[in-house]
């Protein structure tokens, strides 16, 4: 078995059936950040925050850990990687809508997109 580091194209599984989400922008640094960590293991609906950096977009705008991101403006959030190509097609600067799931409660929010 030969492995190699120098691989470039990323690495795919090819599953009969299965969804693949592909956008435009895969592949296209982010240049916008809302200053939030994902909760990797959460299955959904949404996308969990397991932390919200200090100073970030998210944390100005009021959101905390543990608040699971329902909607980034009109778009409903349906997993993570759509989150990121939501952040990707995004600008700093960028005023976004979001609606999030707190305790039970939806929130909606607004929030002032900072440079990456």
């Amino acid at each position: 078995m030969v492995f190699r580091a120098d691989r470039v194209a990323p690495l795919r599984v090819n599953l009969d059936g299965a969804r693949v989400e592909v956008s435009e922008t895969a592949g296209q640094a982010r240049e916008a950040s809302l200053g939030t960590v994902p909760d990797f293991a959460f299955a959904g609906p949404g996308v969990r925050l397991s932390d919200v950096m200090p100073g970030g977009a998210a944390a100005q705008a009021g959101v905390q850990p543990g608040d699971v991101l329902l909607r980034y403006n009109d778009t409903e959030v349906t997993s993570l990687q759509q989150y990121s190509n939501l952040l990707r097609e995004s600008a700093a600067g960028d005023v976004i809508r979001l609606q999030i799931l707190r305790a039970g409660q939806t929130l909606e929010l607004s929030a002032t997109l900072l440079a990456r």
